[in-house]
């Protein structure tokens, strides 16, 4: 349930205790599912990571290299409107960070607002990005006479799968692979060996574009779009890494980690929060209590 920034209402903080289980026994099944990814990756005699910069197409590229060797794997990405301004700089930075300055990342250029099905924003538009998006990395892989060399790998893990993601069809028609989902590696495994191999980001917030933030049947513009980049801006300046900024109407709902939520109750940074949000023309502010998940 969310809380109006303006009231002095507190939330109640839930706490699930998960049993430890046999956490050796946990260990040795993650490491048989990292065995069978990189058979699964070997049977590809090249691939392209599709990189989002998250930690799922951060630990898919890894696999990919250590199944491979780093000249047969390629790493393309998608830029445009729906990631903030510094996206492409993030992707470079980490790259040469955690593989090299030989590691580079092809960058296909995309405008989804050319894309009317995904504008009017139905429940299709996920699947209408996806499709587009995945279509046109493939041409980018093809030789000239249009037969794809290279196969297209994508983060997607078991986790996904259980979520309503109506883009997965798409990578479905568009014969993206997706290792891990196919060894039956789950988001909590994926960082725990991320970490264990010393990737910088294991512990990365997980993200997605800027459209999620909509609500569904509101039409996606470049406008909205920028609004919710700034609005995210900021509160990461304010510590609250993860965030998401939904605007509604005249009403914005912010959804922070269940971590922050308490720092963000206190009256210094309401005040902020209320004042930045306010000049930029919204009447309500909202913190939606259940928190993020990271």
């Amino acid at each position: 349930m969310p809380v109006r920034l303006g009231d002095s209402s507190s939330y109640v903080k839930h706490i699930c205790r998960r049993p430890s289980g046999n956490i050796l026994a946990k260990g040795m099944i993650m490491e048989e599912k990292y065995r069978r990814l990189l058979q699964t990756i070997k049977k590809y005699p090249q691939v392209a990571v599709a990189f989002s910069g998250g930690i799922d197409s951060s630990f898919l590229l890894h696999a990919a290299r250590q199944a491979l060797g780093p000249s047969k794997v390629h790493v393309v990405t998608v830029i445009s409107s729906l990631q903030d301004e510094f996206f492409a700089k993030r992707v470079d930075a980490f790259l040469a960070l955690q593989f090299g300055n030989s590691c580079v990342a092809h960058k296909l250029i995309l405008d989804p607002m050319q894309w009317n099905q995904f504008v009017n924003n139905g429940r299709e538009r996920c699947y209408i990005c996806k499709k587009n998006m995945y279509r046109a990395l493939k041409t980018s892989l093809s030789s000239g006479q249009g037969e794809v060399l290279i196969q297209l790998l994508d983060g997607t893990n078991k986790s996904d799968l259980e979520a309503d993601r109506p883009g997965l069809q798409a990578l479905i028609e568009e014969e993206v692979a997706r290792p891990l989902a196919e060894v039956g590696l789950v988001k909590g495994e994926i960082r725990l060996l991320a970490k264990k191999h010393g990737l910088a980001n294991w512990n990365l917030s997980s993200n997605s574009c800027l459209a999620t933030r909509i609500e569904r049947g509101t039409k996606i513009s470049l406008n909205l779009l920028t609004s919710i980049e700034q609005g995210e801006r900021f509160l990461q300046g304010l510590g609250f890494s993860g965030c998401r900024v939904q605007p509604r109407a005249d009403m914005v709902l912010l959804q922070l980690q269940e971590k922050d939520i308490i720092l963000a109750m206190q009256r210094n940074m309401r005040e902020k929060t209320l004042s930045f949000f306010t000049k930029m023309g919204f009447n309500s502010v909202f913190v939606d209590c259940l928190g993020r998940q990271s």
